[in-house]
């Protein structure tokens, strides 16, 4: 690609946001990402390969997305550990007081990197690997957008470096945030959550 005088940090950005509005935008995405699965074609066209895993994002999934965004922007480690908690099944035995420690020390390390600096995939990783650590199970739509996102950083970083899958997140963190706070949109969550509820109780 470099001796076809490709602009691969130009390539790496737009696979990124490609691959980003399938997710946050369509919430219907190509869950492997990998150099294998992409081609680079003439002028700079993406095309991309082998479909065979794919990923969906609901409206339920959205609304967990937007809140754990939420979460993590105030550095309310509490909020984030009931959130995990919610969406994840954890043993009867979980120590949460613990675990929400070692969440308050996970978003006080990664909550002061620089963006332009900021590890997302490592980020992904460590929290994941914490999650198991206390025997805490993740549903499997959100373990596959998780692998899926390191998988498009650590792709993205092979043609360029420097490259921060964080700041083209940023629009998306924007968007997913609103919607969350949309008095519609809490409605309607108000309505799931009470449905679930009428359910138990029935």
């Amino acid at each position: 690609l470099r001796a076809a005088g490709v602009d691969l940090d130009a390539v790496a950005r737009r696979g990124a946001e490609i691959c980003l509005e399938m997710i946050f935008g369509h919430g219907f995405y190509h869950a492997d990402p990998h150099p294998g699965n992409i081609l680079v074609l003439d002028e700079g066209v993406i095309g991309l390969l082998d479909f065979g895993m794919v990923g969906r994002i609901d409206e339920s999934l959205h609304d967990d997305i937007g809140e754990m965004l939420i979460a993590l922007g105030s550095q309310d480690a509490e909020h984030l550990t009931s959130l995990i908690l919610r969406v994840a099944s954890a043993p009867p035995n979980l120590d949460r007081a613990t675990f929400c420690l070692e969440v308050t020390d996970f978003i006080a390390h990664y909550g002061n990197q620089p963006l332009e600096r900021f590890d997302l995939g490592g980020a992904l990783r460590e929290i994941v690997e914490l999650i198991r650590r206390y025997r805490i199970m993740l549903p499997a739509r959100i373990a596959m957008l998780l692998k899926a996102l390191i998988t498009l950083e650590g792709t993205a970083r092979m043609l360029s470096p420097k490259f921060s899958l964080v700041e083209v997140m940023l629009p998306y963190r924007r968007t997913l945030v609103w919607r969350g706070l949309s008095p519609r949109r809490r409605l309607r969550k108000f309505r799931r959550i009470y449905s679930e509820f009428e359910h138990l109780l029935g």
